[in-house]
């Protein structure tokens, strides 16, 4: 039986903080507990109504020194769209996506 050096635990505890660290969101979840904050009135408003249709949040992003970019799926799950300043619904925004299966 080989033994277990303190090295290989080390490099483990190293290698698992790189690895958290590649998720830019670090800490923050997809979408934020407290939703609102991030939105405006009109786009709370368009949200809601746009729910009834199918529409689902998927995640905000919230880039450093921009206002947050709200993102939706299609009903179908086919497609990202998002939920502009004024409340308007954008399917061609120009973000580029990771694929959806």
């Amino acid at each position: 039986m080989l033994p277990v050096s303190v090295d290989v635990e080390i490099m483990e505890a190293i290698d698992d903080s790189a690895y958290q660290s590649l998720d830019k969101r670090g800490t923050h979840s997809s979408i934020p507990n407290d939703l609102h904050q991030y939105l405006t009135p009109l786009q709370r408003q368009s949200l809601e109504h746009l729910k009834e249709f199918g529409w689902k949040l998927e995640f905000v992003r919230r880039p450093l020194f921009e206002p947050p970019t709200v993102v939706l799926l299609s009903p179908e799950g086919k497609q990202y769209a998002t939920l502009e300043e004024e409340g308007s619904l954008n399917l061609e925004p120009e973000i580029r996506w990771r694929a959806l299966a």
